[in-house]
């Protein structure tokens, strides 16, 4: 990697007042720290001795682990600090941005802090990102994966989990290399190639399109053994998006084959001789949840007397569910957003919903009495409404039709939903017409989501408004 011939910087610390750090580094010029002369670092605190806080380098990458993110010098073996009893510690990160420019001020120093409980007395540098972060070159032709990202909880760590069974994310394979999938790249030999600066680069749309169209017809993206990231694209010497497909397990193997179709008809084929890079433990899928299984346990939870019920619930919200997103699609069939369970008091509604919500679990499940809902502020009942959507709103922005289902269960929901332009025309009646309008635009206005069921309790269905009756709402 390459880096400057000096680095003599003095950074201000935010606390306490008046606190700098001066740095010494890379045949820089030695700063007196106390009785000392060093190269390295010294933290100055007024009032206080100045004390050496590192001045033994060391080089890793930064801890996203990732060589092309960047790394970070280690300053280590300084003072003992009084409150751990501790050497002191210094640590300079330099994040890498392969498609920034170097400037001249590309080592001014971004920002400077303490580290706090445990991290008392390692003190961080941050600089800006640049080109000096990132790999000069590879020593021959090899590929790496170094992490994958994509699903829920990806990062900064090397691998993703919560991968949802039905697939659909796009993941991104971050590594070294990758450039030489190109066929103009991939020709060299490994003398060539050790000359190639991959942190100058430049890989021009069209380079990239025609990378990406000899990545497709040559190579397979294996998850485990059997199941595929499909359509790859090469987005820079770095990074490999593609689509993740549905599967099962947990610390699955990441792997770019080579393609061998003899003898198979699947487009995304590959041998297992044909792997020419692996990343172990990249990808962990959820657990599969089969709504079947589920609602055939209600007499096991104390639910009698309502077999009827339990499976037109099932049929008519939770069936389509059980199914492939994909197929879904091809069927044009869509997922149902509300069902209303009605009926007079103690025919079992509210125990019914409790049951539900117990089954699918307390995370994605809320209850609301409807009555709560209403404010006596103008918009606040609106927003009250909006509130116990956003979690589920937010999950299908990230995810799509692979979020988890969100289920919000309301109790009398005629107190929110009564038939508008009926009441009267004052102002609270105008505060009911708008909490219904928000209900509706929640569940089927311009930006629809799927992964949100309502079920709505009331023993006056007379009371609700026309609208939310509709078939298919």
């Amino acid at each position: 990697m390459s880096s400057p011939s000096s680095l003599h910087y003095v950074v201000t610390l935010p606390s306490p007042r008046g606190a700098h750090i001066t740095l010494s580094l890379c045949n820089g010029r030695l700063v007196k720290c106390g009785n000392e002369h060093i190269q390295g670092s010294c933290i100055t605190v007024p009032g206080i001795k100045p004390t050496v806080a590192g001045k033994t380098i060391s080089v890793q990458s930064l801890e996203v682990s990732m060589a092309s993110s960047g790394f970070q010098l280690i300053l280590d073996n300084g003072a003992t600090c009084e409150v751990t009893s501790k050497p002191r510690r210094t640590v300079l990160m330099f994040p890498c941005d392969p498609n920034k420019e170097v400037s001249p001020s590309a080592f001014a120093p971004l920002k400077a802090y303490e580290g706090d409980k445990k991290l008392i007395c390692n003190y961080f540098v941050d600089f800006p990102p640049s080109q000096y972060g990132c790999p000069v070159f590879l020593e021959d032709n090899r590929i790496i994966i170094e992490a994958v990202s994509g699903c829920i909880n990806s990062s900064p760590t090397k691998t993703t989990s919560n991968c949802h069974y039905n697939g659909g994310q796009t993941l991104s394979l971050i590594g070294l290399g990758f450039h030489t999938l190109c066929p103009q790249y991939s020709t060299q030999s490994a003398q060539q190639s050790a000359t190639i600066n991959t942190d100058r680069l430049q890989l021009t749309p069209q380079t990239l399109s025609d990378c990406t169209h000899h990545l497709k017809s040559t190579y397979s993206i294996l998850i485990g053994d059997t199941t595929h990231c499909t359509d790859p694209i090469l987005v820079s010497p770095y990074v490999i998006n593609c689509t993740l497909a549905g599967g099962r397990g947990e610390g699955l193997d990441v792997k770019l084959a080579v393609k061998d179709c003899q003898g198979s008809s699947s487009h995304y084929c590959a041998s297992s001789s044909g792997v020419v890079a692996v990343l172990s433990g990249g990808v962990s899928y959820r657990e599969a949840v089969n709504f079947k299984d589920k609602f055939s346990r209600f007499v096991e939870l104390g639910v009698g007397g309502l077999k009827k019920e339990i499976e037109e619930l099932y049929r008519r919200a939770f069936a389509s569910r059980d199914v492939s997103p994909d197929l879904l699609a091809q069927l044009g069939i869509t997922h149902i957003k509300g069902i209303l369970l009605y009926g007079p008091p103690g025919a079992g509604k509210t125990l019914l919903a409790r049951t539900v919500a117990h089954l699918l679990g307390s995370k994605q499940v809320q209850l609301i009495n409807g009555p709560e809902i209403v404010s006596k502020f103008l918009g606040e009942s609106e927003r009250n409404l909006r509130y116990y959507f956003q979690e589920a709103a937010d999950a299908y922005k990230t995810h799509g039709d692979a979020s988890e289902l969100y289920v919000i269960i309301i109790d009398e929901i005629e107190a929110i939903c009564k038939p508008r332009g009926k009441i009267d025309q004052s102002s609270a009646g105008a505060a009911y017409d708008s909490l219904v309008n928000q209900l509706l635009t929640l569940l089927d206005g311009l930006s629809q989501s799927s992964n949100v069921l309502v079920i709505g309790m009331t023993n006056r269905k007379e009371l609700m408004d026309p609208a939310l009756l509709r078939p298919g709402r």
